[in-house]
């Protein structure tokens, strides 16, 4: 038997919008739509008056018709033609504003696929359909027999469930469809009132107002958040009315609901997106201006962390003002671990990846945590699996995660608490949190549990914001960068970070990082130890008088011969007349060409030159650049006596 073809009216001006719906309509084979376009108000409503329209798809949005005005022009003109009307993204609260005043239902455009057209579509008609059945049976309940048998079979086998219920709220009557979305028979319910469904997700506003409107004999229309027999939580839309007697008495209530879960789920979903979008663009936002004054700050700390042990190698050993030294040293040292932060904000800073084990890092940030104050009452408790695979990382950046984790967790209990570490090895295969998706496979899982005081639900998102604290001026400060660091170097290592928290009962973060099967390669680094010296010539190349004067120094001190040149051009000008065991070079250069395109025109008529890089501020992919051609080691900065040192003389070590 051939499928009823269902006569589709568009009002809809942007042609492009036009050609996707009949391309979405075209793509249903179990029911045939016929479409008709009109794209102007008017021009569809002398086609509504021509009859033959099954259902009207509706753009709120039209040259002469524009809001909540176009739909009930439309509704006034055919009230028995079903209407679907459209929406953008920015305005669903508009569409959601038609349907409580008749629309059947309501899509929004750029969310919308063949099936949930298709459906939205049959489903307005069916619903249409039904309200104006349901009305007749209950005017005409005792004159119309025949009709009753018929509404009676279609409500049995209707898509949506049917509910009715005497004046006192008890059921009377539900359809099979209730059965199939909840799990309760007719035979369970009958008797009783909906109150078993409630799962206590619905505001009691919202109750107190579908009554108010009912019994005063209007229609409501809403969302439920109910729960099925299994225990399990659904979402529904609903159309509650009274049903009256001859005298208009109300007599029952009728409710036709649709099972929306699906919607809702892909909402949420889209929700989480978002909200993971919005974290990133601010992150992105941040990290531009706070990179750049992390780059121009590095610059100034490496005099700063440089001329106290050139001035201390000037003064006796009884001094004074060692001590004085020693203190602008550390306090130098504070400042570049800050810079840091905000060169982990930034993403900017370039660090290298090598396989470790996760457990050393908790161990490691363990130790510090034990050399700071820790009241007497705050206790550590570590469960840390013992065979916990590997992972590629960079050491220093997740110990900057684990530590910032725990410092916020202790500050959180205050004297008293239980901060609980755990490791262990899963596999990932669903989407949590506000992640949409995740890659599948093996992870290693990072639990961090404390028993505090617990995040408020409004600021759960917020925390992972840059610059967002809630410590106030009075205690002790926050800069509001621990977080979003911990975010981007999450991130930065394709891993994933999940936090759960209630107020007063404690928060855990939940770190995932993927899986690595290689094994951990000894550190070939020098030894600590006394700073070695050599003799060798070493050309320094930086856009800054001032790093050359104090790497300069600290080469001379050393023993090295050292020249230096201002740019990129005069490097390769130098060494074509000049011969030089190493080159000391900065990565970003103002003006002139970097220190990747620098090394490579070397190379063109020196390719043995070796070569260290210094850079505070450096793209990975130009300094992945570098060193593929053949330079060494990176150095960051601020500079030390000690990592400059060592790592030249490493580099000239090699064979």
């Amino acid at each position: 038997m051939p499928v009823k073809r269902i006569h589709v009216l568009l009002i809809e001006d942007n042609p492009g919008d036009v050609r996707f719906m009949q391309e979405l309509l075209a793509e249903e084979d179990d029911t045939p739509f016929s479409l008709q376009c009109a794209d102007r108000l008017a021009s569809g409503l002398e086609r509504l008056k021509k009859g033959g329209v099954d259902v009207v798809l509706l753009d709120l949005s039209l040259p002469d018709g524009a809001g909540l005005d176009t739909f009930v022009r439309a509704h006034g003109a055919a009230p028995d033609v079903p209407i679907v009307v459209m929406t953008g993204l920015d305005d669903e609260t508009l569409a959601v504003r038609a349907v409580h005043e008749g629309a059947q239902d309501y899509l929004v455009k750029g969310n919308v696929d063949s099936n949930l057209m298709s459906r939205a579509l049959r489903y307005a008609i069916e619903r249409q359909r039904m309200l104006v059945e349901l009305e007749q049976y209950t005017q005409e309940l005792q004159a119309r027999e025949e009709s009753l048998r018929k509404l009676s079979r279609a409500v049995e086998q209707s898509p949506t469930v049917v509910m009715i219920t005497d004046t006192q709220s008890r059921i009377e009557y539900v359809n099979p469809k209730f059965t199939q979305i909840t799990g309760y028979t007719a035979q369970e319910v009958i008797g009783k009132t909906p109150k078993f469904l409630q799962s206590g997700e619905t505001p009691p506003a919202e109750y107190q107002r579908l009554w108010k409107t009912i019994r005063a004999g209007g229609e409501w229309r809403g969302e439920f958040h109910n729960r099925k027999k299994s225990g399990e939580l659904y979402w529904e839309s609903a159309s509650i009315s009274s049903i009256k007697d001859s005298e208009g008495l109300i007599t029952h209530f009728l409710a036709v609901k649709e099972d929306i879960t699906p919607r809702k789920l892909a909402e949420e979903e889209l929700e989480r997106t978002r909200a993971r979008l919005a974290i990133a663009e601010r992150l992105e936002t941040a990290g531009m201006v706070v990179g750049q004054i992390a780059h121009d700050f590095n610059n100034l700390l490496t005099p700063l962390l440089a001329y106290p042990e050139f001035i201390k190698q000037e003064l006796s050993e009884g001094s004074k003002s060692r001590e004085d030294l020693d203190m602008i040293a550390r306090t130098a040292q504070q400042m570049a671990d800050i810079n840091q932060q905000l060169l982990a904000l930034s993403r900017r800073g370039h660090v290298q990846h090598r396989v470790l084990n996760v457990n050393d890092v908790i161990r490691d940030v363990i130790v510090l945590l034990n050399k700071a104050v820790v009241p007497e009452g705050l206790f550590i408790k570590t469960m840390l699996a013992d065979d916990l695979m590997n992972m590629k990382g960079a050491a220093e950046q997740l110990v900057r995660v684990v530590e910032n984790l725990c410092q916020n967790a202790i500050e959180a209990m205050g004297d008293t608490g239980t901060l609980t570490i755990v490791t262990e090895n899963v596999y990932l295969d669903q989407p949590f949190g506000n992640y949409a998706s995740v890659n599948k496979g093996e992870y290693i899982k990072v639990t961090i549990t404390d028993t505090g005081c617990g995040i408020p639900k409004d600021n759960m998102l917020k925390v992972f914001d840059p610059f967002f604290t809630t410590k106030k001026a009075t205690k002790q400060r926050g800069s509001g960068l621990g977080l979003s660091v911990v975010y981007g170097i999450v991130t930065d290592h394709d891993g994933y970070i999940d936090l759960e928290s209630e107020v007063d009962s404690g928060s855990t973060f939940v770190l995932y990082f993927p899986v690595c099967r290689e094994d951990i390669e000894a550190d070939a680094s020098l030894s600590l130890g006394e700073v070695p010296r050599g003799t060798e010539r070493i050309l320094i190349v930086d856009d800054d008088p001032l790093q050359i004067e104090v790497n300069t120094r600290v080469l001379s001190s050393l023993g090295y011969r050292v020249d230096g040149v201002g740019s990129g051009e005069e490097a390769v000008e130098f060494l074509k007349r000049e011969k030089v065991d190493l080159i000391v070079l900065d990565m970003i250069m103002d003006s002139g060409i970097d220190g990747a395109e620098t090394y490579r025109r070397i190379q063109q008529f020196s390719p043995n030159q070796r070569a260290v890089i210094v850079s505070g501020y450096a793209e990975s992919e130009k300094v992945d650049l570098a060193q593929n051609l053949g330079a060494g080691a990176y150095i960051r900065k601020p500079v030390t006596r000690e990592k400059l040192g060592r790592a030249v003389r490493l580099e000239l070590d090699k064979k």
